[in-house]
């Protein structure tokens, strides 16, 4: 993962760091909830497929609950 041309506010280059994968996926279906909420195209589920070193998962989740 890079940050090009993302500093700290004292200059200095973001430091990399490894997320951990619970919290990824916590992040990305945050992130499409927030979207449902403003743009109805984007439809009512989630599939978020993970790959990784064992193979391939994929994680359902509903996005809007109305």
């Amino acid at each position: 993962m890079t940050f090009h041309n993302q500093y700290l506010v004292n200059g200095e280059p973001h430091p990399l760091t490894q997320l951990p994968l619970d919290r990824v996926v916590k992040l990305v279906k945050d992130a499409f909830a927030s979207a449902t909420e403003r743009h109805i195209e984007v439809g009512d589920g989630l599939e978020i497929y993970i790959v990784d070193r064992n193979g391939v998962r994929v994680e359902r989740s509903e996005l809007k609950k109305d």
